[in-house]
């Protein structure tokens, strides 16, 4: 897992640099830190989104893990169902077999949980790389004629003003 952690955020952080490279390279001097607010605010939105989804993929892996639990009551096993803190809670309230069989459910259907949501985070990542790769190399623009937006000319990027 700490693999495969590692990874994620290396891959994370290369894409958001080249990114943040391109965004910032492409605008106009008075309008960088316009364009630095709106990529930390996509930023921000995507990674609050990420956290979301990803979140409801863990509970809906962990919760049914919990239904069921010999010698649990349903009402326990629907609070334990909330978190894996709580279920440890209420395991220690029942106290007994009922407790231990709890305890280990939990454990067992977080772990599940986990699977679940690196499996579906590696799907998206791929999907993203693929939908990535379909993008086009060159930005296709019409003649100029009325109404067309002049393209400015391409940099080298030794006229980059992004800063290390």
């Amino acid at each position: 897992m700490l693999a495969a952690f590692v990874l994620l955020g290396f891959g994370l952080e290369t894409t958001l640099f080249g990114a943040y490279e391109s965004m910032l390279s492409e605008a106009p001097q008075e309008q960088a830190g316009g364009a630095a607010a709106i990529g930390e605010t996509s930023y921000q939105l995507g990674a609050g989104i990420g956290i979301a989804l990803l979140g409801s993929v863990m509970n809906a892996a962990y919760a049914p893990g919990l239904s069921g639990v010999p010698g649990v009551p349903a009402s326990a096993s629907s609070s334990a169902g909330h978190s894996l803190g709580e279920a440890y809670e209420v395991a220690a309230q029942l106290g007994g077999s009922a407790g231990v069989a709890l305890r280990h459910a939990a454990r067992d259907a977080f772990v599940h949980g986990l699977h679940v949501t690196l499996l579906v985070s590696a799907g998206l990542l791929v999907l993203g790389a693929v939908m990535a790769l379909r993008l086009p190399r060159t930005m296709q623009c019409e003649e100029a004629g009325a109404g067309a937006v002049e393209v400015p000319a391409q940099r080298d990027a030794a006229e980059s003003r992004v800063s290390v």
